[in-house]
């Protein structure tokens, strides 16, 4: 296709685009937000996802691609509240997954916090043989502080964790905290 389109002009491309996001609006529009998708949330760990939560997962492909397009042509950011912060909301759905294989105590408790006028907090506590999401106080096991102008591309693989060092930091449990630097939160 990359070759095929190299002879179509740029303004024939726009209008495409433009009639497939028409389309792909009035598609999405007509789904029952509660009814099954057609495909799981896989990166979520579920095997049965509502349409609402596939479409939400659709948001975070195309917010990461609009983001990489922008910064490879410098044009302004998309990391504002209004756009990045249901992003990241919608990338920490993963985080109760990712932690499957940790086998540690109950009552553990892990926070994530993107900072930045974007980000927000997320906590997950071990019960019984899973994670689940908490807003219970107590102690917590590891707490990560993640800038939100890298968190997306730590979540999307676009950065390795150690060329972004300055980015984050891991107070308490150092495997606990580093694990949640590695989650993929969509297929890349």
């Amino acid at each position: 296709w990359v070759n095929a389109y190299k002879r179509v002009s740029p303004e024939i491309i726009l209008e495409q685009l433009k009639m497939a996001q028409v389309q792909m609006l009035q598609y999405l529009e007509s789904l029952d937000p509660d009814a099954k998708a057609i495909f799981p949330v896989s990166w979520a760990g579920e095997d049965i996802s509502t349409n609402r939560f596939d479409i939400a997962r659709e948001y975070t492909e195309r917010w990461h691609h609009q983001q990489q397009i922008r910064q490879a042509v410098g044009a302004k950011s998309i990391m504002n509240r209004e756009l990045y912060n249901p992003f990241l909301q919608i990338c920490m759905q993963a985080l109760p997954y990712h932690y499957r294989s940790f086998e540690s105590p109950e009552g553990t408790l892990i926070r994530v916090e993107v900072v930045g006028e974007a980000g927000g907090v997320w906590s997950i506590v071990r019960k019984g043989s899973k994670w689940e999401f908490s807003n219970e106080p107590g102690e917590i096991a590891s707490q990560i502080y993640i800038d939100q102008n890298i968190a997306w591309m730590l979540f999307s693989k676009g950065i390795e964790i150690n060329q972004a060092k300055q980015y984050w930091q891991v107070i308490g449990d150092q495997e606990l905290g580093m694990h949640a630097l590695a989650m993929p939160a969509f297929m890349v």
